[in-house]
């Protein structure tokens, strides 16, 4: 059975989002074949069997086009990080992520402290920058 109201076209196709074009196009000439109307006698099941197969139909086409697929995914992510569990755990992240670099700053601002040396605003941001140009790699691999 062919899974319709709100799937993804992934889903509908029985797919994950990394499949290739071979697994896509197998995908939907199996389901094609299984879902075709022409199997079904009864007019209701042919009715709902056509517009399974127009769903089918749009997954396929989007999916194996490479311009559509992305513009899909595309809009399929950005309605994924309107969730609101994604939206806590982002913010979660960020909090992370600037605890993180204010307590490198605060540490670094307190070690010239102790040497006599005077820190303003313009020197600190000097040295976060500097600091997170260096560590890219950590952060990124972390965040």
């Amino acid at each position: 059975k062919v899974k319709t109201e709100g799937d993804n076209y992934y889903d509908l196709l029985g797919l994950d989002a990394s499949a290739g074009e071979a697994e896509i196009k197998t995908a939907f000439k199996r389901l094609a074949r299984e879902n075709h109307p022409d199997k079904f006698v009864d007019e209701v099941a042919k009715a709902r069997q056509e517009e399974v197969m127009k769903n089918i139909n749009q997954a396929y086409s989007t999916l194996s086009d490479d311009m559509s697929r992305a513009e899909y995914d595309s809009r399929r992510n950005s309605e994924e990080a309107g969730d609101p569990n994604k939206e806590e755990e982002m913010v979660k992240v960020f909090q992370q992520f600037f605890d993180e670099v204010q307590k490198v700053a605060n540490d670094w601002a307190q070690s010239q402290a102790e040497k006599g040396r005077k820190v303003n605003r313009r020197i600190l941001n000097l040295y976060i920058s500097d600091y997170l140009l260096n560590n890219k790699e950590y952060f990124q691999a972390k965040y």
